[in-house]
């Protein structure tokens, strides 16, 4: 998030009441949650995928990998893409 999307979010804060700020943090917090998912490598090595992400899959999907040294991103293929 760029430094002037963070100042918004603070003066929208800083412009609600005290009990109202904590509401949102605990929104904000669930939401982040929501997109901050961990998947843990079982001891045979295999992703244990979370069962909010599980759902979302389609027998017959398919995803490329890009593989860094810190990370991994999974991108699904759109259809006709060989």
């Amino acid at each position: 998030m760029s430094s002037s999307a963070i100042a918004v979010l603070v003066k929208i804060m800083e412009s609600l009441p005290p009990t109202v700020q904590d509401i949102v943090v605990e929104h904000l917090k669930e939401y982040i949650r929501k997109f901050n998912i961990t998947v843990a490598v079982s001891p045979d090595g295999k992703l244990e995928i979370p069962v909010e992400i599980e759902s979302q899959l389609k027998s017959g999907d398919k995803y490329t990998v890009t593989v860094t040294e810190d990370s991994m991103v999974f991108q699904k293929v759109k259809a006709g893409f060989n």
